[in-house]
């Protein structure tokens, strides 16, 4: 078994902050729900683009790889490999489709837990809740495709221990030990 490295994970903007943001973003949780109460679509569409919108994006450490990728994060082989390989390319937005910020926890299990228990949950919980589905690292589209081939593109394997937040690029044959971050921003990465 490969040695995994601590997985990214998106930073605190101050306990006042990020309690703010979290009561924001239970109401819209809310909303949400009972709008899937109603038997609408897209709710899981919705609740992601808000999560990311509201809460990760904004608490994404910085410096970042094209206004959007966190050099501080494990990146795989294969994705520092692509930022080396078009770095001379001036950085075009075909870098940005080579890349994806993968949740090592599917953000569908998050959808699903914050909408299953909106009517309970309070801003609290909703933190811990983000917090506990929060790590993540930087792969290629290539290599996505290989945890959707194991099976494992949007959830959890089925004997997954709730604990091993690696277990779906495990599960694919990731050789975990390679990941590691970028280099600082002073390399020459386009920070944001």
């Amino acid at each position: 078994m490969s040695v995994a490295p601590e997985p990214g994970r998106p930073i605190s903007l101050g306990r006042e902050t990020d309690l703010a943001d979290a009561v924001d973003l239970l109401a819209v949780i809310k909303a949400l729900r009972n709008q899937s109460d109603r038997n609408r679509s897209g709710i899981n569409k919705a609740l992601r683009e808000s999560l990311w919108w509201m809460w990760e994006q904004p608490r994404l450490p910085r410096p970042l790889v094209r206004s959007k990728y966190p050099a501080t994060y494990p990146w795989s082989p294969a994705a520092r490999a692509f930022v080396q390989t078009h770095r001379d390319d001036g950085g075009s937005d075909s870098m940005l489709r080579g890349l994806i910020i993968e949740h090592l926890i599917p953000a569908n299990h998050l959808v699903q837990e914050a909408i299953a228990s909106a009517h309970d949950l309070d801003a609290e919980g909703l933190l811990a809740l983000l917090s506990a589905h929060g790590p993540a690292a930087v792969i290629t589209s290539i290599e996505d495709k290989r945890l959707a081939a194991a099976g494992v593109a949007s959830r959890m394997p089925s004997d997954w221990d709730g604990i091993d937040v690696w277990a779906r690029p495990r599960l694919a044959g990731f050789d975990l030990s390679g990941f590691a971050p970028l280099m600082p921003a002073s390399d020459g990465l386009n920070p944001a």
